[in-house]
């Protein structure tokens, strides 16, 4: 019994410490987790959150001015608080100093005394649920020297008046359209004192664009580091022609159709990229229009085929097509075409079809090697374009998971590769296939067959290379003895 106050005295302090704790919030609580903070809190948070990492309050709703005053001496790059749905002025104004971004996704509403105190801010403010703005919030908001992220669908003309004196670059990634010059102006101007030139403008959800408008968007300056986003979804020829005039790089996210005549408009002018994703396809007209446009990348990332002729159309020009979902080549023009091109190949490792004709301007060439090695390929029939696959030389070997079966005399040119060679799409192997690929001399993957003939074992079994044949399921009792007598081949432990 001489130890019960001993336990007793221990019970009373943990049951003090437990009272403590759950009186108010941990005081080492994380910071996700907090849902009222306290200036000791926040002074917790300033002291042991990494500068490397932002700041995330996930649940607080509502921020005492004097625990945001604590929270802007973070030296991190910014501080996010998701739940907030109100902000006083003066808490504004306590956050204003902070050298990093302030990210406030549920702020619904912005008032003036707000805006005026988060205007003394350096670094980005985001608002995306902020859809509605009066002139004098917009006002307010002109000093602030960073990024603006607003959600507004629409503009009236008085607010986009006052935020085109926005001292900072804006971004309204939900507008729908624009109509007022000051604005258009203020997008095309911002990022031109930066010291590298570059300028990035997105209008991402714009669906339309008039050639007035076009022409105030563009950049006073030589064009060459501007890069517009743009959502429009029709390219009138005017419109391509005043944004081909002054932007260097135009990505055109959602436009799906485009006229020759639009095209046409586009090759006028030396541009660095064009870039069109959602283009699925296109007339003939169109494809020779785009072949003459004058530009380091011509970027359909979206096209997956084409019919023969358009293919040649597109063949007729050397653009500089950049093609990464491509899964057929069907003309020897079209590959010939591909092959001038000064970017990555890419695409090639995308392509499922290749007629054999295209395969043999390929395997003429050795300007693509070393960029693609046809590993999408569902089939390979070419015996030149595998001779030329074998005889180049690859770190990461020869990769064609996609192919279900080979021809003796493709097995044969394959064989040929030095380095790792991963047939694993295989579903059948013949006897001639089987003796050709015994003769490969390194890695061999062949992790889908499942079944072999006596012949096709007894040719494997005299392999030089490794094997793995991890699938094998049905083999006689005798090819199973000659492949297990070669201890470089891998087979199933359940194999019998």
């Amino acid at each position: 019994m001489r130890h019960v106050p001993f336990i007793l005295c221990l019970a009373v302090l943990v049951g003090a410490a437990v009272v403590s704790a759950t009186a108010g919030q941990p005081a080492n609580i994380a910071p996700g987790r907090i849902e009222s903070l306290t200036v000791e809190q926040a002074e917790q948070i300033v002291t042991k959150e990494s500068p490397a990492r932002g700041i995330y309050l996930n649940k607080i709703t509502e921020l005492p001015a004097a625990a945001a005053a604590v929270l802007a001496r973070h030296a991190g790059s910014l501080i996010n608080l998701s739940a907030l749905e109100r902000l006083s002025p003066e808490a504004a104004a306590a956050l204003a100093p902070h050298n990093g971004d302030l990210q406030f996704p549920k702020l619904t509403e912005l008032p003036v005394d707000v805006a005026r105190g988060l205007a003394g801010h350096k670094g980005q403010i985001t608002l995306p649920s902020v859809t509605n703005l009066t002139p004098e919030v917009a006002a307010a908001l002109a000093p602030h020297t960073g990024m603006l992220v607003l959600g507004c669908v629409e503009l009236p003309a008085e607010v986009a008046k006052e935020l085109a004196v926005h001292i900072g670059p804006i971004h309204l990634p939900a507008l729908t359209s624009l109509s007022s010059l000051p604005l258009a102006r203020k997008f095309g101007r911002q990022g031109q004192n930066k010291p590298d030139g570059l300028e990035f403008v997105r209008l991402e959800s714009l669906k339309s664009l008039s050639k007035e408008m076009a022409e105030a968007l563009g950049p006073p300056t030589a064009k060459k580091n501007h890069w517009l986003v743009i959502g429009i979804e029709t390219l009138p020829e005017d419109v391509a022609d005043a944004l081909a005039r002054t932007w260097g790089i135009v990505a055109f996210t959602r436009l799906s159709n485009l006229t020759a005549e639009a095209a046409t408009a586009l090759g006028k002018y030396r541009m660095g990229q064009i870039i069109l994703p959602e283009v699925k396809a296109m007339p003939v007209a169109v494809a020779a229009a785009l072949a003459k446009v004058n530009t380091h990348i011509l970027a359909l990332n979206g096209l997956e085929e084409v019919p023969p002729e358009v293919e040649r159309a597109m063949a007729s020009k050397s653009a500089p097509w950049q093609l990464w979902s491509l899964k057929k080549i069907a003309t020897p023009e079209f590959a010939a075409a591909l092959l001038q091109r000064s970017n990555p190949h890419q695409e090639l490792d995308t392509v499922t079809t290749l007629s054999d004709e295209a395969a043999a301007v390929f395997a003429k060439s050795d300007t693509w090697n070393r960029h693609g090695f046809f590993s999408g390929l569902t089939s390979l029939t070419s015996v030149p374009l595998a001779e030329k696959l074998a005889s180049v030389e690859n770190v990461r070997g020869l990769r064609f998971p996609k192919l279900t079966t080979v021809s003796d005399n493709v097995a044969r040119a394959l064989a040929r590769q030095k380095g790792k060679l991963d047939l694993s799409g295989l579903t059948s192997l013949s006897t001639g296939a089987a003796a050709a690929l015994a003769g490969h001399e390194g890695e061999l993957g062949l992790g889908r067959i499942k079944e072999l003939s006596d012949d096709a074992a007894a040719a494997l079994a005299k392999a030089t290379g490794s094997i793995a044949l991890g699938s094998l399921a049905t083999v006689s009792s005798a090819g199973l003895a000659a492949l297990r007598a070669n201890p470089k081949i891998s087979l199933p432990a359940t194999l019998k």
